[in-house]
């Protein structure tokens, strides 16, 4: 095998699986390895799953006999040849990034990159003698998106001056012979469902406050969904929906709003209520969601160091998206680790003092943006108390407010509001400043004690600061007996 394979690189899905299995034989292989597992995890970022099945299902390989050897190495091979060909759709500076990242660390894979770019670099010399070069999308083309008006925010209007929704008209959109029964062949009359949008309509006009319990199969998202677009969208005002997950808020986005506005932009005006044509609607989450554009730069200026495989993924995905939300990404919990280093999470974000915002690259901004200009606004819980604690500084003023899930308001609520603590968090701060160990003093203070000894004579005479630390010690000590005394008196207090 190993004479069989000299000079040649591997290929293979999620090589290192194979790999394991030789090198357990004393078979140690040292030429380059391309994993398309790896690959995929750059050049279609947006995949949650990249096992072979779903691959060959992504780019339409055929692979029509699984886990055998050999149509497993033909299906491999195919796959790398579909993840080759969309490599050299990428833009010559995005290849560039990804070529570049083995020369600050031992990167398999910019081997590849190289090829590629030497390969487009080739391609384009072809071209600009006469030959046709192939241009297919890079990914599947992205819906259209919602036309916006550029405004502030929504501008509301005077309560006595609104206009009620339709209860009866709305109700009937749900009926067995509605207007959504005739769109979707498998819809479902349910009574509950409009008992529910009834109930929802009408506290909307009065003004009223609303308490549903809706058990399972009820359709309570479209029982609530469908007065609240109708109630914003006549009267230009905003009706915020707080769900518990980012899973249903997704879903609310992506599934159940797109799927009513098709139906009703078809035949609402047929059914006496508006059409919604210009209907907006939006989620917003929260900064750590985003990708932060300061911190990104930093990143390709070395100044924040970034695993190879997330860089190289971010490279691809920022040619294309429009948002900067990593729930486009499909990253697992390892991957939220190097995220959270290029995130818009508040201790990245310098606020206004950053040029990206100024410039108004940013996509916490822009994301901000659409939120104010939407009429029906998807948050979650966490998003919804962060902005109560903040003093409705995190999300857009509004009047009108549906907790989806509200049984979960709660734990949520305790989660952002409170904290937690335990005896060990205080202990290992005091140990940060001061502890004796094997005989020796270690910590924050006996650093600067020894800094300050081995300063110039005249700042070591400076006595009054090596009086202070020395003070500062002595409290550590009895910090700890406080520590203990305290939590021993909670546990008494609560038991």
């Amino acid at each position: 095998l190993v004479a069989f394979l000299d000079g040649c690189t591997l290929v293979g899905q999620n090589a290192g699986f194979d790999l394991g299995f030789l090198a357990a034989q004393g078979v140690e292989l040292s030429m380059p390895v391309f994993d398309t597992w790896e690959l995929a995890k750059i050049l279609a970022p947006y995949l949650t799953e990249r096992n072979l099945t779903a691959l060959t299902n992504h780019f339409g390989v055929e692979y029509a006999t699984k886990h055998r050897a050999l149509p497993d190495a033909h299906a491999a091979k195919n796959v790398f040849l579909a993840l080759h060909d969309r490599a050299l759709q990428l833009d010559l500076q995005v290849l560039g990034t990804l070529a570049n990242l083995g020369s600050r660390s031992e990167w398999p894979l910019s081997g590849f990159f190289q090829d590629v770019v030497a390969q487009k670099l080739t391609q384009g010399l072809e071209a600009s003698l006469g030959a046709a070069l192939p241009t297919p999308a890079l990914r599947p083309p992205a819906p259209a998106p919602q036309r916006q008006v550029a405004r502030e925010r929504i501008a509301p209007v005077e309560r006595g001056q609104r206009q009620p929704v339709d209860v009866a008209a709305q109700a009937h959109l749900l009926g067995p012979d509605g207007l959504l029964a005739q769109r979707f062949p498998g819809f479902e009359h349910r009574t509950e469902q409009v008992a529910m949008l009834k109930a929802v309509a009408a506290c909307l006009n009065e003004g009223d406050h609303l308490l549903v319990e809706a058990g399972t199969g009820t359709g309570k998202s479209m029982a609530y969904l469908l007065p609240a677009l109708f109630y914003a969208y006549q009267n230009d005002t905003q009706v915020v929906v707080s769900t518990n997950t980012i899973a249903l808020q997704e879903q609310i986005i992506e599934k159940d709003l797109p799927s009513a506005l098709d139906s009703l932009k078809v035949g609402a005006a047929a059914a006496g209520l508006p059409s919604l044509q210009d209907v907006r609607y939006t989620q917003l989450k929260g900064r750590a969601n985003y990708l932060c554009p300061r911190r990104w730069h930093q990143v390709s200026t070395g100044s924040v160091s970034l695993d190879p495989v997330m860089t190289a993924r971010l490279s691809v995905w920022l040619a294309t998206t429009q948002t900067g939300d990593r729930a486009e990404l499909g990253l697992n919990n390892t991957d939220l680790g190097h995220w959270s280093k290029v995130s818009a999470a508040a201790e990245n974000c310098p606020g206004n003092q950053c040029q990206m915002s100024r410039d108004r690259v940013c996509f916490l901004q822009k994301a901000r943006k659409r939120a104010a200009e939407a009429h029906l606004l998807v948050v979650n819980h966490a998003l919804l108390v962060s902005d109560l604690s903040a003093g409705n500084k995190v999300l857009p003023e509004y009047d009108y407010l549906i907790i989806d899930e509200a049984h979960h308001l709660e734990d949520v609520a305790t989660d952002a509001l409170g904290f937690r603590t335990s005896p060990k968090e205080y202990v290992d701060f005091l140990d940060r400043l001061h502890v004796e160990s094997a005989g020796r003093p270690q910590g924050y203070l006996p650093e600067v004690e020894a800094a300050v000894r081995l300063s110039s004579p005249l700042f070591a005479m400076q006595g009054g600061l090596l009086a202070t630390l020395a003070g500062v010690r002595e409290q550590t000590a009895a910090g700890r007996r406080h520590v203990e005394a305290l939590f021993t008196a909670l546990t008494h207090v609560l038991r």
